[in-house]
């Protein structure tokens, strides 16, 4: 799964807010290379969502991209950062965005398998 998105770098050696920059496609592509990870990502307003990491890999992608990664399995909730949902519910619109990126996955899934 790709998802097209604007200029960015990937290797910021600068910190802070001005090296906030939304990756690439191409920088999601030459992080998981890096790191040996496979997972379908889509580039989304202000994170990009991914499927299948764990918190651990997850992590290196979003620390290595200076940029928020999100894995669908334990989307973020507020109070929840990435964890369980046990405990949280979401608001309508919330919901529907998850709906959303849960059907994009499951698309190229099947798309994907042929």
């Amino acid at each position: 799964m790709r998802s097209t998105a604007t200029s960015a770098r990937w290797n910021s050696s600068s910190g802070g807010a001005a090296a906030l920059r939304r990756p690439t496609d191409n920088d999601m592509q030459q992080v998981l290379d890096h790191f040996g990870f496979d997972t379908p990502w889509i580039l989304d307003d202000g994170h990009v969502w991914t499927s299948g990491l764990g918190e651990q890999r997850r992590y290196a992608i979003q620390h290595t991209l200076n940029y928020q990664i999100w894995d669908i399995e334990t989307p973020h909730v507020p109070g929840g950062h990435g964890r369980s949902m046990t405990g949280h519910e979401l608001d309508p619109a919330q919901a529907a965005d998850f709906d959303q990126v849960w059907r994009t996955f499951a698309l190229a899934a099947r798309t994907e398998d042929h």
